[in-house]
C-alpha cells in the first residue's frame, strides 16, 4: 500500500470520476509514482488510459477550469496544467495496462496505482507492479522493463545513466550492455530527435548529483555522442562549480534560487552545467552546439554569453571595468562568474566580487533606473542617430560607477559627450 498525499486526493479523485462516468479504466502509472515511493512530491502525474485519453484529459480540464492541450492525437496523449501542476493522459500501449507497463523504459518507471470507477478515491491504494519495479527501486538498482526497451528507443540509454546517478544505484548488467549498444543510434541521421537528446541531457545536468550522471554517460560511452566538446575536457569542471555553489550558501546565498529560475528547456544551472562541459570550446563552437540540440534562440545567445564572460582578471577590480564586463553578460553573469572561478580557482576572489556587486547593483531587480532617457538627449539640440546612444551609454556608466547621481549631473555629462 501507498499512501496518497491530501494534495493530489482532488486532482486524482477529478480523473478517477471523469474517468468513471464514461466507464474507461484509468491508472496513476510511471514517475508519479515512483516519486511516490520515494516520498518525493510529484511535479506532474502521467495517467494511462483504456479508452479515450484525450476525451478524458478534456472532460478533467474543464472539471477543473486548467489548460487543455492535445500532445499528440495519433497517439492519443493530451495534458492538462492546473495551478502550475501538469497532468497527462495517454492511451495505453497494447490492449491491457500490463502491455503499457512493459513498453515502459525501466521497471521503476513501471508501476501503476489502478484509480477505482467506483467509490471515491482512498487515502491509501495498493500499487500495481507486475515487472517487480518497487523491489527494484528499493534494492537501487536500474533494470529494463524489457530486453529490448532501449533497441526501441536509444534516447533511454542516457535514462539508465540519469536515474543510476540520481538514486545512487547500480545499473544490472543487461541494463550497461543496452544502454553502450545505443551510442551509434543516438548519432545515426534516423536516429532519436535533437529535441529528445536535449532534453535527456539537461534533466541529467539538472540534477543534485549531475557529475555523476555525467560520469556515467562517459563510462557508457554516450557523452561523446552527445556532447562531443565534452571529450575535451572531463567533468572535473562540474565539480568545481557544485563545490562553489555550497561556498555560495554562505558567500552568494541569492545564489541558488537565481540557478533555479527555468529557461525554455531547463533550468539555469543546467544551462550553466551543459557549457561548463564545453568550456574547451570557443563561444562560437558553444554556439553551435545550442543551436544543434535545439536550445531557444535565447538559450543559445545565454550560452554563448557565459562562455565569452568566464575569462576573469585582475583588470575587474576597476569600476569601469566590471560595469562594462557586467554590461556584456547582463543577466548571465552569475554563471559566468561561476564559470570562471572554476575553471581559474586562482581568480576566484574576483569572480566572488563580481557576484557580491551584482547583487547588490546590477540584477534587474536591484539596478538603479537610468537618469536619462532618449528623449533628453534629443531635447539638447542632437539629432537621432549615433550620438544619442553614446551620451545614453556613458551617462549609464558614469551613474553605475558612482560618478554620478543626479539628472543635472547626467544632462551635463551627455551635453560634453555630445558636444553642445
Amino acid at each position: 500500500m501507498i499512501a496518497i498525499p491530501a494534495g493530489l486526493l482532488p486532482l486524482l479523485e477529478q480523473a478517477r470520476s471523469s474517468a468513471a462516468k464514461r466507464r474507461i479504466s484509468i491508472a496513476l502509472v510511471g514517475g508519479s509514482v515512483r516519486d511516490l515511493l520515494l516520498g518525493r512530491a510529484p511535479h506532474d502525474l502521467d495517467f494511462a488510459v483504456l479508452g479515450d485519453a484525450v476525451g478524458l484529459a478534456r472532460a478533467v480540464a474543464n472539471a477543473l477550469g486548467g489548460a487543455f492541450y492535445v500532445m499528440d492525437a495519433e497517439r492519443g496523449t493530451a495534458r492538462v496544467i492546473v495551478d502550475g501542476l501538469t497532468l497527462d493522459f495517454a492511451r495505453c500501449r497494447g490492449a491491457t495496462l500490463d502491455d503499457d507497463l512493459r513498453g515502459r523504459d525501466l521497471t521503476l518507471n513501471a508501476i501503476a496505482i489502478w484509480l477505482p470507477l467506483d467509490g471515491s478515491m482512498p487515502g491509501q491504494m495498493a500499487l500495481y507492479d507486475p515487472l517487480g519495479g518497487a523491489k527494484d527501486l528499493s534494492d537501487k538498482v536500474i533494470r529494463l522493463a524489457s530486453p529490448d526497451a532501449i533497441a526501441n528507443d536509444p534516447v533511454r540509454a542516457m535514462r539508465v545513466a540519469r536515474f543510476a546517478a540520481d538514486l545512487d544505484a547500480r545499473i544490472d548488467p543487461a541494463a550497461e550492455m543496452a544502454a553502450r549498444a545505443a551510442g551509434p543510434r543516438l548519432a545515426a541521421a534516423d536516429g532519436p530527435s535533437a529535441e529528445r537528446t536535449r532534453d535527456e541531457l539537461l534533466k541529467a545536468l539538472a540534477l543534485p548529483k549531475a557529475s555523476a550522471a555525467v560520469d556515467l554517460l562517459a563510462a557508457l560511452d554516450l557523452l561523446n555522442i552527445v556532447l562531443p566538446e565534452a571529450a575535451a575536457r572531463p567533468p572535473a569542471t562540474l565539480r568545481a562549480i557544485d563545490a562553489l555553489l555550497e561556498q555560495a550558501a554562505r558567500r552568494a546565498p541569492r545564489l541558488s534560487a537565481r540557478l533555479a529560475e527555468p529557461l525554455a528547456n531547463a533550468p539555469r544551472l543546467a544551462l550553466l552545467r551543459l557549457v561548463a562541459l564545453c568550456a574547451s570550446a570557443s563561444p562560437a563552437e558553444v554556439e553551435r552546439r545550442g543551436r544543434a540540440l535545439k536550445l531557444s534562440a535565447a538559450e543559445v545567445e545565454r550560452a554563448k554569453t557565459i562562455r565569452a564572460r568566464a575569462a576573469l582578471s585582475e583588470a575587474l577590480r576597476d569600476a569601469r571595468a566590471e560595469y562594462r564586463w557586467m554590461r556584456a553578460a547582463r543577466e548571465a553573469a552569475p554563471e559566468a562568474a561561476l564559470l570562471g572561478m572554476a575553471l581559474d580557482p586562482a581568480i576566484a576572489e574576483i569572480g566572488w566580487g563580481l557576484l557580491e556587486h551584482f547583487e547588490a547593483r546590477y540584477a534587474p531587480e536591484v539596478a538603479p533606473r537610468p537618469l536619462l532617457g532618449g528623449r533628453d538627449v534629443l531635447a539638447l539640440g542632437v539629432g537621432p542617430g549615433p550620438a544619442v546612444g553614446a551620451a545614453l551609454e556613458a551617462v549609464r556608466e558614469a551613474q553605475m560607477i558612482g560618478e554620478i547621481a543626479t539628472r543635472e549631473q547626467a544632462l551635463a555629462l551627455a551635453r560634453w559627450v555630445i558636444g553642445v
